[in-house]
């Protein structure tokens, strides 16, 4: 069975309130086969324009060290549009999940989802 292919839309269209999505890039060269390090600059934070006034006020993003657990995703949007092709949600894939806030870098520590699935009992 193949899965709907909705129209292009927001994330929090899609996935319902209440959540809280943040855009951020891996830095190049970073980590090794078990970890990457991403960007964290709170102070150039942007919340959307459909980010609700309840959710801004929840969300503590100058204190990340509470993201811990959250998924990481790569949108792959640069890698489909590039292609010439027109992006949708399902193009994403789950690449990690957070680890840890290195405050003297300014970092989001992730574990690479590659590393997780022996762990989980999934295959590679």
């Amino acid at each position: 069975m193949e899965p709907p292919n909705p129209q292009p839309d927001t994330i929090s269209r899609l996935l319902g309130p209440p959540i809280i999505a943040a855009c951020t890039q891996e830095i190049a060269a970073s980590g090794d086969e078990k970890i990457f390090e991403m960007f964290w600059e709170p102070l150039q934070s942007q919340f959307t324009s459909e980010t609700t006034d309840q959710a801004r006020a929840e969300m503590n993003k100058d204190d990340p060290g509470g993201f811990s657990g959250s998924l990481v995703w790569n949108t792959r949007y640069l890698e489909v549009t590039a292609s010439g092709n027109q992006w949708t949600p399902h193009d994403s894939v789950i690449t990690g999940i957070l680890r840890r806030w290195d405050t003297a870098t300014k970092t989001l520590l992730a574990l690479r989802v590659e590393h997780l699935r022996p762990f989980l009992g999934l295959n590679p």
